[in-house]
C-alpha cells in the first residue's frame, strides 16, 4: 500500500499557495509504524506547498478548523484526486488531536474581589482583578497601571467615557479572559432623546435634530419590549474597532467614508427604561445582554424606531457574568490598600503607578494617546 500511494502521488503539487496561506490544515501521510494513513495538525505557511515536507507526505487536507465541516482534499490531478477519495471517504476538520487541544483545562484564576485580598506572593500567577473603571480612563490606562506584573490583561473594553467592572487577568490567569469575555453583560446608562451622533455617544457631532417630547415613556418601553429584546440582527457602529477588508471602522468614519457593515447576532434579555425626572428628555435604562452587543446601537435605533432620535450619554458596566461591580476595586483603594505585585526580577511596586492618567510615564502618555484617538468603541464587543 505505501508503494502504491507513493507511486500515486509522486511529483505531486499542491495548488493552494494562496487560499491556503496560514491556514490550519493536516498534513496527511503513511505511517510506517502504524502501517496506516495518519493526519498529523499543522499551521502552513505558503512557502511549504512548494516541495513535500517529508519523504512519506503525499498529501495535504485543508480544513477550517473554526467548524466541524469536512475536509477538502486537493491535488493538481483530477486522477489522483479520484483515488485519494476512494481511499478515504470524509475527514472532519477537528481530529483528536486539535479536539485534545481544544479541551484542555485552563487555570482557574484567584479572584482578587475587594475585601478578598490576599497577601500570598504568588497570587499573581493567576489571579482575576475586579476593578471598577473611572470615567475618561481607557481600559489600557487601568491595565496600565499594574506595571509590577509580567503579563496582564483584561476582559472587555470600556470606552473612556464609559465607566463600571473591568476584569483583569494576570499571569496564567490571562488563558481564561476569553471565558470571562463570554459571560453576558449587564449595564445601566442614560440616553438623551431627539439628538442623534455620528458615534452614537455624546462624544461625537450631533448629525440630526428631531422633536422628541411628543414620546411618552409608555411608548418607549412598548417599543424596547417588543423590538429590542432576545435574539436580534445587530449593525454595528462605523465609530468602532472592527475591520472591514483590513481597516478599521473608526478610521473609514473620520474619513467620511461609510462603508457597508454585516449585521452579527447579538442577544438582549433586558431592556428597562425609566424617565428622569428632571429632565424628560433623558431616558435611563437597564440592560442585560450578551457579548458583542454595542449598547450605543440600541440607544440609536431605539430613538429611530419611535420615529425620533437618540444617543448615549452615561454608561456603566454592572456585571459580568456573577461578578458584580460591587464587589469591584476602585483606583483609590488600590492605592490605599495595597503595593501590588513586584516583577519576578525587580523592586518596582505599582502602588505607586495607581495614579492619574496624567501622571503617566512618556510611553504610557504616547500610547494613552493612540488609544485615545482609536476610539474603539467597544461599548460590549468584548473581544
Amino acid at each position: 500500500m505505501q508503494t502504491a500511494i507513493r507511486q500515486t502521488w509522486t511529483g505531486c503539487i499542491l495548488g493552494l499557495r494562496q487560499q491556503a496561506r496560514n491556514t490550519r490544515a493536516s498534513v496527511l501521510h503513511y505511517s510506517s509504524s502504524r502501517r496506516q494513513l495518519c493526519f498529523q495538525p499543522r499551521l502552513l505557511h505558503h512557502m511549504e506547498f512548494a516541495r513535500p515536507a517529508k519523504r512519506h507526505c503525499i498529501g495535504l487536507v485543508v480544513a477550517d478548523t473554526r467548524a466541524d465541516s469536512t475536509a477538502t482534499l486537493s491535488t493538481e490531478s483530477p486522477k489522483q484526486q479520484q483515488q485519494l477519495q476512494q481511499t478515504i471517504v470524509t475527514v472532519k476538520s477537528t481530529t483528536p488531536e486539535l479536539q485534545a487541544r481544544k479541551s484542555k483545562v485552563l487555570p482557574v484564576p484567584q479572584l482578587v474581589a475587594r475585601g478578598l485580598w490576599s497577601h500570598k506572593p504568588d497570587i499573581w500567577d493567576c489571579a482575576a482583578l475586579l476593578v471598577d473603571k473611572p470615567q475618561t480612563w481607557t481600559s489600557f490606562d487601568v491595565c496600565g497601571k499594574l506595571k509590577g506584573v509580567l503579563k496582564i490583561g483584561h476582559a472587555g473594553t470600556l470606552d473612556p467615557m464609559a465607566t463600571g467592572l473591568l476584569i483583569i487577568c494576570t499571569g496564567r490567569g490571562t488563558k481564561s479572559i476569553d471565558s470571562f469575555q463570554a459571560m453576558h453583560k449587564e449595564y445601566s446608562g442614560t440616553m438623551k432623546l431627539g439628538e442623534a451622533t455620528n458615534s452614537y455617544d455624546a462624544d461625537g457631532d450631533i448629525t440630526e435634530t428631531l422633536p422628541w417630547d411628543h414620546l411618552t415613556l409608555e411608548q418607549l418601553q412598548q417599543e424596547a419590549q417588543t423590538k429590542f429584546l432576545g435574539d436580534l440582527q445587530q449593525i454595528p457602529p462605523m465609530f468602532s474597532a472592527l475591520r472591514v477588508k483590513g481597516k478599521r471602522l473608526y478610521e473609514s468614519a473620520r474619513e467620511g467614508i461609510i462603508v457597508e457593515r454585516a449585521a452579527r447576532p447579538v442577544q438582549v434579555s433586558q431592556f428597562d427604561l425609566t424617565r428622569d425626572a428632571e429632565d424628560p428628555q433623558k431616558i435611563h435604562f437597564y440592560i442585560a445582554c450578551s457579548k458583542g452587543t454595542y449598547i450605543r446601537s440600541l440607544a440609536h435605533d431605539l430613538g429611530q424606531t419611535v420615529g425620533s432620535a437618540a444617543h448615549l450619554v452615561a454608561l456603566r458596566r454592572e456585571a459580568i457574568g456573577k461578578y458584580n461591580v460591587k464587589d469591584a476595586w476602585t483606583v483609590d483603594q488600590l492605592q490605599a490598600t495595597f503595593g501590588a505585585p513586584k516583577r519576578a526580577t525587580g523592586t518596582e511596586s505599582t502602588a505607586s503607578a495607581f495614579a492619574s492618567p496624567g501622571n503617566a510615564t512618556k510611553s504610557d502618555e504616547v500610547q494613552q494617546t493612540t488609544v485615545a484617538l482609536a476610539r474603539s468603541k467597544e461599548d460590549t464587543s468584548n473581544t
